[in-house]
């Protein structure tokens, strides 16, 4: 046989002779009696060892980032009680320790829940959660209630610019007196019956007549522009961490109703997504936001301070909102708490 021959035959047999190659990639879901064995570990045991519902779940990578994280979390509490004993409660480094209890105490939580929800449900968590940009503007009622018992109407202008990357939120306020039943009903009338009109348009509208009564008390203001990570991209490189999908920090400059200059106070805010809680003091705009969030603020008043709020939100739209205040002057609640 010539060359030329022997090289045609081989040429023509070597696909048949050459080795197969093929990838195969075998990936088991567990039982449903696995993920409720992991759902009810991650309860009760889940506390003492964090992961434990993924662990058992054979997740140990995202076990082992929830043990971590709660590690981390565990250190910044001792850190506070530490700072907390050794400055026997100084009003000086009160924003300070408070920092280190309350971040700590809420990432624990966090933690717990992400392994919680992830043992129950860990496909699609960190979808459910993620920023969407969108503009808002409402009008707002409500009764601020003071230190002294008294209380008062309060209407409220809010607008509000939130993306994934940045929020600008700005609001201005007035409290007035009994023209507020008046005004509240009108407002909700118009808001019902005129289709034609924007939702902009009436709650400038609205606003005008808040400023026209004649019983107008006071006022009070804010804005603050918050910096945010990428929630998508640190849920995605950190799957199962429910409580990382959305992180942030800015600065509020606020006032509330009141007297002299010594109402304009800043606040120092830290926001963390979360799966069960919600977020930002005097949310009430009739568009809700499925998105939850924790957020906790350090402010500057007598020594320092914390104001954190949650909110309970169900699928219905039904809202439970809690105010909380530690380690500052009880002035400093006249504008802000308030029961929607």
């Amino acid at each position: 046989m010539s060359i030329p021959a022997l090289i045609g035959l081989l040429a023509a047999t070597a696909p048949l002779v050459a080795p197969a190659e093929r990838e195969l990639e075998l990936r088991v879901e567990p039982t449903p009696r696995q993920r409720l064995l992991a759902t009810s570990a991650a309860l009760i045991p889940g506390l003492l060892v964090p992961g434990l519902g993924h662990r058992l779940e054979g997740d140990s990578r995202t076990a082992n980032r929830l043990l971590l994280v709660s590690g981390c979390a565990a250190t910044s509490v001792a850190a506070g009680f530490a700072l907390l004993a050794g400055t026997s409660g100084s009003h000086d480094l009160a924003p300070l320790y408070l920092a280190l209890l309350f971040s700590g105490a809420a990432t624990l939580g966090h933690s717990w829940l992400a392994d919680v929800l992830g043992s129950a449900r860990p496909q699609g968590l960190n979808q459910a959660f993620a920023s969407e940009e969108a503009l808002s503007a409402a009008l707002l009622y409500g009764t601020s209630f003071e230190p002294g018992g008294r209380g008062s109407q309060l209407g409220l202008l809010r607008a509000r610019f939130e993306s994934p990357s940045i929020l600008v939120d700005g609001w201005g306020s007035i409290s007035v007196g009994s023209r507020y039943q008046e005004l509240h009903l009108r407002a909700g009338k118009k808001l019902l019956s005129d289709g034609q009109r924007s939702h902009l348009a009436l709650v400038l509208e609205g606003m005008r007549e808040l400023a026209a009564s004649s019983d107008t008390t006071g006022h009070g203001g804010a804005l603050m522009v918050e910096g945010r990570l990428d929630g998508g991209r640190i849920a995605k490189s950190l799957s199962g961490l429910v409580f990382l999908q959305r992180l942030g920090g800015g600065v509020l400059v606020y006032t509330y109703p009141g007297e002299s200059a010594a109402d304009l106070q800043t606040m120092l805010v830290f926001e963390t997504g979360m799966a069960l809680a919600l977020t930002d003091w005097l949310e009430l705009e009739g568009v809700y936001s499925q998105r939850p969030d924790l957020r906790l603020g350090f402010f500057t008043d007598h020594g320092g301070g914390l104001q954190w709020q949650m909110r309970v939100q169900a699928l219905s739209h039904l809202r439970v909102v809690a105010l909380g205040h530690v380690g500052a002057g009880a002035d400093v609640l006249a504008g802000l708490e308030a029961a929607w």
